[in-house]
C-alpha cells in the first residue's frame, strides 16, 4: 500500500521534536534559507519522496512497492505537487538518492530526477542513500532516547542520548553529505580526524554516539558506512560508503574502538537497516565488545524504512551551500557490477 501523507493532514512538522527534550538538531539546523526541495529515493524496497520547505514537510510517499518503482515514481511526485500546491517553477532543486542499494532501483530515482532537473531548469544534487537512512534512524533513535530519560529522571545511556538530540548542532558546514568522496577512484575522508566526536553537556563529557545503516548485499556482504551525531561536531561521516563483508564489517568497527581512548568512544551504536539479515554481524560486534578493555558502548537496534524527508534535508544542506551536481553527467552509486557483469568479465577473454 502506497502511504501519501500532507502537513495539512497529519499536522506534524519534520523532524519531530523528541518528548522531553529541546528539539534535534536536524530540526534546528536550518538551511539559511528555507529551500524547496523535492526528494525522491528508489534504491530499497521502499519508494520514499518528500517535498519539503526547510524543515517542514509538505507532503511525502512511502510505498513498499519494491519490483514496481518505476510505476510508481511519476505518479508519486505528481501528487506531491499536487498535495502541496506547488508548482515545478517554486522549487529551489531536487534531492536524488544515489544509493548504494539496488541495482535496478538506484538506477530509477537518477533517470527521473535528471530527467525532471533538465525540464524544469533546477538545480540536482545527490545524496548516499546510507546517509539518508542513517539520519532517518539516529533521529527516531535520539527522540526515543530523549522520551525515556524524561520519563525516568536517570539512566545514562538515554540521558546521553538526550543530551545529544538536544544539542546535536548540524549548521554551518557540520554535516557533509559526501556524495562524490562515495563514487570510485575519490579520494578517501581522513577518519583520523574524526576519532573524537564528545559534546559538553553540563560539566560532564557525553561520548557521541555511532549510526551503521546496513542494506543487504546478499552472500553475506552488505553496504554500509559509518557516521557520527555528536553536539559538539553535529553529523560526521567517519566512513565511506562501501559493500563490505558483514564480519569484516563488525571485526572493523571493533578496531577502531580499540585503538580509541575508553573515553572519546561512543556512547552507543545504533544499527538500522535489514538488521534481520545483518543479525549475525551485529552480534559478532556485541560479542567482541564483550572483551573491550575500558569498557564498551551499548550496541542498539533501531528499525527504519527509507524517508523522503530525510533525503530533502541532506539534500537541502547540499544546495544551500551553492552545490550542485550536473544533470547529463549524473549517475548513481552503484558500489560494485551487477552481478550479470561481473560474470560477463570473469570469462576468458572478455573484459
Amino acid at each position: 500500500m502506497t502511504e501519501h501523507n500532507s502537513a495539512a493532514e497529519t499536522g506534524a512538522e519534520s523532524p519531530p521534536q523528541a518528548k522531553g527534550a529541546t528539539e534535534t538538531g536536524l530540526q534546528r539546523a536550518k538551511p539559511r534559507k528555507e529551500l524547496l526541495v523535492l526528494a525522491l529515493d528508489t534504491s530499497t524496497a521502499v519508494l520514499a519522496a518528500a517535498l519539503t520547505r526547510g524543515g517542514e514537510v509538505l507532503a511525502s510517499v512511502q510505498s513498499p512497492a519494491e519490483r514496481n518503482h518505476s510505476a510508481h515514481v511519476v505518479p508519486a511526485v505528481q501528487k506531491l505537487l499536487a498535495d502541496a500546491g506547488i508548482s515545478p517553477g517554486q522549487l529551489d532543486g531536487i534531492a536524488a538518492g544515489i544509493g548504494p542499494g539496488s541495482y535496478t532501483g538506484v538506477r530509477i530515482a537518477a533517470s527521473v530526477a535528471k530527467t525532471l532537473a533538465w525540464a524544469w531548469k533546477l538545480p540536482i544534487v545527490g545524496v548516499s542513500t546510507l546517509e539518508a537512512l542513517a539520519v532517518g534512524a539516529w533521529r527516531e533513535h535520539a527522540g526515543q532516547g530523549s522520551e525515556a530519560a524524561a520519563a525516568s529522571h536517570g539512566g545514562a545511556a538515554d540521558a546521553a542520548a538526550s543530551a545529544v538530540a538536544g544539542s546535536m548542532e548540524l549548521a554551518g558546514g557540520g554535516v557533509q553529505a559526501d556524495t562524490d568522496r562515495d563514487r570510485p577512484g575519490a579520494a578517501q575522508p581522513d577518519t583520523d580526524r574524526n576519532q573524537r566526536r564528545t559534546v559538553q553537556a553540563g560539566a560532564d563529557a557525553v561520548v557521541a554516539s555511532w549510526a551503521v545503516p546496513l542494506i543487504d548485499a546478499r552472500r553475506g556482504q552488505a553496504y554500509t558506512a559509518l557516521f557520527a551525531a555528536s553536539g559538539r561536531e553535529g553529523w560526521q561521516r567517519l566512513e565511506t560508503d562501501a559493500i563490505r563483508l558483514a564480519s569484516d564489517w563488525a571485526r572493523r568497527l571493533y578496531e577502531r574502538l580499540e585503538i580509541t581512548n575508553a573515553a572519546e568512544r561512543p556512547e552507543r551504536i545504533v544499527f538500522t537497516g535489514d538488521l534481520e539479515k545483518q543479525e549475525g554481524s551485529i552480534s559478532l560486534l556485541e560479542s567482541l565488545l564483550a572483551g573491550l578493555p575500558g569498557g564498551a558502548p551499548a550496541v542498539a537496534r533501531q528499525p527504519h524504512v527509507m524517508e523522503g524527508r530525510s533525503a530533502a534535508w541532506l539534500g537541502s544542506r547540499r544546495l544551500a551551500g551553492g552545490e550542485a551536481d550536473d544533470a547529463h553527467a549524473f549517475v548513481p552509486n552503484y558500489t560494485q557490477l551487477a552481478e550479470a557483469e561481473a560474470k560477463l568479465l570473469e570469462k576468458p577473454g572478455e573484459a
